[in-house]
């Protein structure tokens, strides 16, 4: 029997309130607003909500590394990936890079 490979989407409510910010403004804010309800309601995406303990945990690693320029969110997608063993992140972010995982999209920018 051969093993199965999981393609969903995991993210966390933090990178959802990221790109609800990011696109606040007016035109954008409608195309926020269906976007991240579209995600929320993909049976492919997997949303985990920030709770006190893993808040608790990025927030210590944000304090341990405070040689680098990583934002709180970062430090709570590090915790999330560490944990389930993820490598790779959507993402252009070079600090995913410098945190041990691979940020995919970084060649695609280039």
């Amino acid at each position: 029997m051969a093993d199965e490979i999981d393609s969903r989407l995991i993210t966390t409510e933090a990178i959802l309130t990221e790109i609800g910010n990011a696109l606040a403004k007016l035109p954008w804010r409608e195309l926020a607003v269906n976007a991240l309800n579209d995600l929320r309601d993909d049976e492919g995406v997997e949303v985990l909500p920030v709770s006190p303990d893993l808040f608790s945990e990025a927030l210590a690693f944000y304090s341990y590394r405070a040689d680098k320029e990583w934002g709180l969110t970062d430090c709570i997608s590090f915790v999330v990936m560490k944990e389930r063993k993820l490598t790779g992140a959507l993402t252009t972010d070079h600090h995913f890079d410098q945190a041990g995982f691979k940020a995919l999209l970084r060649s695609v920018a280039k």
